[in-house]
């Protein structure tokens, strides 16, 4: 939830950015603000902070939140689910993908024992 969370921060403020820098006028052309020196240098600060918050989450996120979200996702989309897990298309990809073609909630079982390492 937390990479979630810094993910659309990190978004919000690279399109306030890239708003704040570039104006266009009726006539079609790109105009550069008169204050986007002072604002630039803010926002840069603000988009490395984001950075640094990024990379420390990378560094020390928390696995139970990846593993709750690939059980959420084994429900959902099982295939997907396995493939975000193992990190390659492999057979158990495949597998997945046919029991879920063929009755889909053994395809959401077999997803959940692959992502909860049963198997």
């Amino acid at each position: 939830m937390r990479h979630f969370l810094f993910f659309v921060s990190f978004l919000v403020m690279l399109s306030s950015t890239v708003s704040a820098a570039v104006i266009i006028d009726p006539s079609g052309t790109h105009t550069q603000s008169s204050n986007t020196a002072g604002i630039s240098k803010e926002k840069k600060q603000k988009l490395s902070e984001v950075k640094k918050r990024l990379k420390s989450l990378r560094k020390h996120g928390s696995a139970d939140d990846r593993k709750l979200l690939l059980v959420i996702l084994s429900v959902i989309i099982p295939p997907l689910a396995v493939y975000i897990h193992q990190n390659e298309l492999n057979t158990k990809f495949w597998v997945s993908l046919i029991l879920t073609f063929c009755f889909w909630f053994p395809g959401v079982i077999y997803s959940l024992l692959v992502v909860l390492d049963a198997i």
